[in-house]
């Protein structure tokens, strides 16, 4: 039986996507005005589909997504357009500035999600449902309720926030079997499903979580969609002093599901570490004691780096939105080693009892520097010793630098080593080596720009070495946010923004991204800033 539709009231009483979700349940066609203070909004709806929306919020307008793609055509007329009715603004983007349709369309679907976000905290709001068909856009798009509404939902991570936004407890709730049937085109990954498979009756809530290895967030995110579009069903909570029903007796996980939890511990860890980051002193990052050698701080430096993998966080799709924080992570590790590794004095090496083997002798142009990196090096990928024999006390040979690949590698520890000692020219250089014998390894255009930053007269060496890195590796968020933060200092706003834009698209919860977003297009709105040729 599908719920009746306030015609208006208070989004304190019927939250944004609770109203959006009887829409969507109804299939109905309209539109829903909210007003605060003397702002408003506007999400005009056709059979459960949005189809445009508009605001009074500075940023949220659809010339504020448009702007920094086509300035020349929209800044002298912001202000004026910006009094037209939406259809109207089309209109003059098309025939007036010339915009291309898709291009109206991309900046109207950002504009929706962004309008939706930002109403989720407008308790005090009231709204109002008009049953009536939406003006005639001449670029309107068709987002499926569901769609939208998930994707905000997976922005907010505070649980309480969540609950509200369908008037529902946290404790027991049953899925409804069509769940899954219902959002296939929504990028569940097999962890949730999992999730809502326990929660069809067979589990209580708490007891769900905890076998399918799914954060609290994530699952509370997945209910309150559920409940938002009628997939299921919120049953009371059980009365105090009565036990939660006992689950029945779960089998052992299959491989798949092992991995699904294994996912769900390094996910907790990763939650957990990234939660007390900013308490954390260098040393207690790198868990160094004043009694730590040299070794053993290199030992934990190096598990730490692999522990905290970006790449993990890609090959996993159930690891994803993990990435920003891991990359924070293992930023505050290298930080943290830059400044803990020159109070820990290096260990005395004893003088060798046997003159060294003509193999472990190092070649020419190796200095000492470069072999203990190299050694690291060793150390790290696991390789094997030579097994030819040597005399008694006589350390193994050490593996040398043959292949470009190996030279290159070598390079960039090299340039690690200049950096912490702070010679960025030898830095640079090593790189630039670096770089010739790896030309399309992005990491090394990186690390390229991160030194040349450091020079105000190369920031713009810096910006090219950021590009090419983001060429490479079109998804990597901390190169190109590295990149749109260096633009941006520079007032090289247009640029700016396009990356910030691609940046918010692909971390929706780098805030600092939407926060520099947001300031480029007052900027670009008020006509400042210039781009460098």
């Amino acid at each position: 039986m599908k719920k009746g539709l306030p015609s208006s009231g208070r989004l304190a009483d019927y939250p944004v996507v609770t109203l959006l979700g009887l829409v969507y349940q109804r299939q109905d066609t309209g539109s829903l005005r909210l007003i605060w203070n003397s702002l408003e909004k506007i999400f005009w709806v056709r059979s459960g589909h949005v189809v445009a929306a508009a605001s009074d919020l500075e940023g949220e307008h659809l010339l504020d997504f448009l702007l920094p793609d086509f300035k020349e055509a929209i800044v002298s007329r912001y202000d004026l357009w910006r009094e037209l009715p939406l259809p109207a603004v089309m209109e003059q983007c098309l025939s007036v500035a010339g915009i291309p349709t898709e291009k109206i369309q991309a900046a109207l679907e950002a504009s929706i999600y962004l309008n939706l976000g930002s109403a989720l905290s407008w308790y005090s709001a009231e709204f109002t449902w008009t049953p009536a068909d939406p003006p005639d856009f001449p670029c309107a798009v068709r987002l499926p309720i569901p769609t939208l509404l998930w994707k905000v939902l997976q922005g907010v991570r505070d649980v309480e926030t969540l609950w509200k936004q369908v008037h529902s407890p946290a404790g027991v709730i049953r899925l409804s079997p069509d769940f899954l049937t219902e959002a296939q085109g929504l990028g569940l990954t097999p962890q949730d499903a999992y999730f809502v498979q326990l929660l069809d009756g067979r589990a209580h809530w708490d007891h769900a979580v905890q076998v399918s290895g799914l954060s609290p967030t994530r699952a509370v995110q997945i209910a309150c969609l559920a409940i938002a579009c009628g997939w299921a069903e919120s049953s009371p909570t059980p009365d105090a002093g009565r036990e939660p029903p006992r689950a029945s007796p779960t089998p052992a996980p299959s491989p798949a599901q092992a991995a699904l939890l294994q996912a769900a511990l390094y996910r907790q860890k990763v939650l957990n570490f990234y939660k007390n980051l900013s308490r954390l002193s260098p040393q207690q990052i790198l868990m160094v004691t004043p009694q730590t050698t040299r070794s053993e701080l290199e030992a934990n430096y190096r598990r730490l780096l692999e522990e905290y993998d970006p790449d993990r966080c890609r090959r996993d799709p159930t690891l994803q939105d993990l990435h920003t924080m891991v990359v924070a992570i293992q930023d505050a590790v290298r930080q943290a080693y830059e400044q803990v590794v020159p109070t820990v004095p290096e260990e005395a090496t004893p003088p060798p009892t046997h003159a060294p083997s003509p193999a472990s002798t190092p070649p020419e142009g190796l200095d000492p520097r470069t072999l203990r990196y190299w050694k690291l090096k060793d150390q790290a990928t696991g390789e094997a010793p030579s097994s030819r024999p040597g005399p008694a006390g006589t350390p193994p040979p050490r593996s040398v630098p043959k292949t470009p690949q190996e030279i290159a590698r070598f390079l960039r520890l090299q340039a690690l080593d200049y950096i912490r000692a702070g010679d960025n020219w030898q830095a640079a250089r090593a790189l630039e080596n670096a770089i010739r014998l790896q030309p399309n390894d992005a990491e090394l255009y990186f690390l390229l720009g991160t030194v040349y930053e450091k020079h105000p007269r190369l920031h713009a060496r810096a910006a090219q070495a950021y590009t090419k890195a983001v060429e490479l590796e079109p998804d990597n968020v901390q190169y190109m946010f590295h990149l749109a933060v260096l633009l941006y200092q520079n007032g090289q706003f247009l640029r700016a923004a396009r990356y910030l834009e691609r940046l918010a698209t692909l971390d929706p919860l780098n805030v600092r991204a939407h926060e520099l977003l947001a300031d480029v297009r007052r900027r670009l709105a008020r006509g400042q800033g210039e781009d460098e040729a």
